[in-house]
């Protein structure tokens, strides 16, 4: 039972964390995030027509809801969807934020014009998509878990990854630690690149070994 347990948790540790791989997630989101916000800028004036920053801002929209959104939602207005999205996530030190920021900064020269518009926007989505699916992959893998397992994961986690958590989660006893496991994955994944070194030199070693006889 004991034995039973521990693979479980061990295999419910490794799953969240290949989904997690940040490089499965540069892949998934940042990537086509990025080519739309540079393919709807490209040789785009500055200063720059209302009517030309609303053509790109839904093109932006449009490229980002065929490569990421399709199968989820179908797309009525890319305009009205792309100043939401100006007006809830464009921020920026320069003019303050939202909607009306983004059109100054869009006539900006010295700013970089609407192609640094579209940057600035793609870094937020880009944060906003990575939480959702950060969250939707540890419900999904840790809802239906029983107490038991819950405190088999905290346990497993310490042990082995004990080293990339901070002092005061890493002196924590499992029990403790049982509804926490979300943050401290959330923790391992966000501030530890070593960690997935780590993981990568583990799964290379496990390959490179013979099979026995």
């Amino acid at each position: 039972m004991c034995c039973d347990l521990e693979r479980r948790a061990r295999e419910t540790i490794a799953t969240i964390l290949a989904e997690l791989d940040p490089d499965r997630i540069t892949q998934r989101f940042d990537d086509p995030i990025d080519w739309a916000a540079r393919e709807s800028g490209r040789d785009l004036p500055c200063p720059i027509s209302h009517t030309r920053f609303h053509q790109a801002l839904a093109d932006f929209v449009t490229e980002i809801h065929d490569k990421l959104w399709g199968a989820c939602w179908m797309l009525t207005d890319p305009l009205a969807e792309g100043i939401w999205l100006l007006q809830n996530l464009y921020h920026i030190a320069i003019h303050d934020s939202g909607y009306t920021a983004a059109v100054m900064d869009a006539n900006d020269s010295a700013e970089g014009g609407m192609q640094t518009v579209l940057m600035v926007l793609a870094e937020s989505i880009k944060a906003v998509e990575r939480q959702k699916y950060t969250q939707a992959v540890l419900v999904r893998n840790l809802y239906t878990c029983s107490w038991q397992l819950r405190c088999q994961i905290a346990r497993v986690l310490l042990t082995d990854y004990g080293a990339f958590l901070p002092r005061r989660l890493a002196q924590c006893a499992p029990e403790q630690l049982a509804y926490e496991i979300p943050a401290l994955i959330s923790t391992l994944v966000s501030s530890n690149l070593a960690l997935y070194q780590a993981l990568r030199a583990r799964r290379s070693e496990t390959v490179s070994m013979p099979h026995p006889l």
